[in-house]
């Protein structure tokens, strides 16, 4: 919901949830996370607040992919 579907960050998120995000928050994401999008929906003002969330969580998974490229 924050990105919407056709945004290739969607992808990216969706990655770093199912590879690099603590267990606990891969967990609370699957349970709470059609909960939260619907009221996402409803509410679009807290968007751009989790965006800049989710934009860091994207950040940081593609300087750790580039530090390990660089150590190969």
């Amino acid at each position: 919901e924050v990105y919407g579907n056709t945004n290739p960050k969607w992808l990216r998120f969706r990655e770093w949830l199912m590879s690099d995000a603590p267990q606990w928050f891969f967990e609370f994401y699957m349970k709470h996370g059609e909960r939260i999008a619907a009221w996402l929906k409803r509410n679009p003002w807290a968007k751009p607040a989790i965006r800049i969330w989710m934009d860091s969580r994207i950040r940081s998974m593609e300087k750790h992919e580039l530090v390990l490229k660089e150590a190969v």
